[in-house]
This record gives C-alpha cells, sequence and structure tokens, in this order.
C-alpha cells in the first residue's frame, strides 16, 4: 500500500506475515524471482489506468500455475477511464487482453458490486487468473 495509515490499520489485525509501503506502477516485492503462489489485489487497480506494468510485474513475482486475483470497476466502452469518484474503470476486454499478453488465463470472473458511492452500487468484476508462463 502507498499509505502509511493503512498500513497501520493493517498490522493492527496480525493478519499478515509481511507489509510493505510501495507504488505498484513501480515495482512489487517478489520482482522477477518468481516466488509467490498467490496476488490478490482487491480494489487496487481501480486507482490506475493503463494495467500493463501491474500485470508484467505480478508476472515477475509469481511462480508458474499460481493465481492473481484482482477487481476492477466495469467499463462498457474503450480501455479504461477514469470515473467521476476518481477511480478508475476497465473493460473486460481490455482486461483479458492484457492479461493474456503477461501469460495469465482466466480460470473464472463474476461481475460484482464493489462499493456503495451515494447510496449507489458501483459495479466491477472479479477475476481469478492463473500464470501460465
Amino acid at each position: 500500500d502507498l499509505s502509511k495509515e493503512m498500513l497501520s490499520q493493517a498490522k493492527s489485525l496480525t493478519a499478515y506475515d509481511a507489509l510493505c509501503r510501495g507504488n505498484i506502477l513501480q515495482s512489487i516485492p517478489g520482482e522477477n524471482s518468481q516466488f509467490f503462489d498467490l496476488i490478490i489485489a482487491a480494489d487496487v487497480l481501480v486507482y490506475c489506468g493503463e494495467i500493463e506494468n501491474i500485470f508484467k510485474f505480478c508476472a515477475t513475482a509469481l511462480k508458474n500455475n499460481s493465481l492473481f486475483a484482482f477487481t476492477t470497476e466495469k467499463l462498457t466502452i474503450g480501455n479504461y477511464q477514469l470515473q467521476t469518484t476518481g477511480r478508475f474503470a476497465h473493460a473486460v476486454n481490455y482486461t483479458l487482453k492484457t492479461a493474456q499478453q503477461y501469460g495469465f488465463t482466466l480460470v473464472d470472473s463474476q461481475k460484482i458490486n464493489l462499493r456503495m458511492h451515494q447510496d449507489k452500487p458501483i459495479v466491477g468484476m472479479l477475476y481469478l487468473m492463473v500464470k501460465n508462463k
């Protein structure tokens, strides 16, 4: 996470083996080491327009046949777009194309309500991908 406050809250839960502060658009732990079996990016990609670097970094941090689970806000036209909420929405086709480009195959996806905004649900997608190469 980028936020010291969010990391402090996460640390207080005592539910994590390790936490790190960083910008996912610049690098991620385990990059180029094929170290992890699972990466979860829930409510992360919504803060990024282009997602190519995220998939690239995750592909190099995951072992082969490992999983990448993430959410996006759903967009119907274009690749990605900044919403009035200050978050980005991503098109399913753009997401799948980018995933495939970096060696991921879709295992499952579901349309979900991510959160409420001004008493209205924000529609999104939950994806589970497997790294093939």
